[in-house]
């Protein structure tokens, strides 16, 4: 029998910044068991024209990071700061955050009975190198047909305050949804694998001077 002992890695030295307000990635990472610090980014995140759906995640992602890594005090010395944007697109359409009760019953409308996709993207800024690498993951999610009574009903539980589409996955939003192809992490604004990879490597390449 082998006398060696094996030394457990340690992937997350040191606590991340997540430039994310969101209680449901603040859930996530403590799922995981990731030492994170919340800083809301309060970005505009209005973008340019013309700009394809599909990349407004990963440019707000980035955005975001960016803006709170600029911004930290003097007095922290995390060196990652994570940015994550999701989004709702519907025939190339985004559905991002509804402004009102009204706006959210014609996003959960459009949605009925369709196949929409979820995109989220992630962006880590490496504070001392000063580079940023992202990432976007999509997931594809199919409402079941939703009657006029469904969609009153869960608008009177708050739910879909402050989410993307309108609905939440990991609440009483997962009524509507018959089908989904990809990570259902995903959906709830945090991609687990692909988030566990890229602080892994950004961890890695922090260390090595890389």
């Amino acid at each position: 029998m082998s006398n060696q002992t094996h030394k457990t890695p340690v992937f997350f030295p040191e606590p991340i910044i997540l430039a994310s307000s969101s209680p449901r990635r603040h859930s996530i990472l403590t799922m995981l068991g990731i030492p994170f610090i919340p800083m809301p980014p309060h970005i505009d995140e209005s973008l340019e024209p013309g700009i394809p759906a599909e990349k407004m995640p990963e440019l707000l992602a980035i955005k975001k990071a960016e803006t709170v890594a600029a911004k930290l005090p003097a007095g922290i010395a995390a060196t990652l700061v994570l940015g994550v944007d999701t989004l709702v697109i519907l025939d190339g359409k985004p559905y991002g955050k509804p402004v009102d009760a009204a706006e959210a019953e014609g996003f959960l409308t459009a949605l009925s009975g369709r196949t929409h996709r979820v995109v989220t993207a992630m962006a880590l800024h490496n504070r001392r190198t000063g580079y940023t690498s992202s990432q976007s993951c999509e997931t594809a999610v199919t409402f079941a047909p939703l009657a006029k009574e469904d969609i009153l009903w869960y608008l009177n539980t708050g739910e879909w305050q402050g989410v993307a589409g309108a609905y939440r996955m990991q609440g009483r939003g997962a009524c509507f949804v018959s089908h989904i192809a990809g990570l259902e992490s995903t959906v709830a604004g945090l991609p687990i694998e692909p988030l566990f990879r890229l602080l892994k490597d950004g961890f890695a390449n922090n260390e090595s001077g890389g």
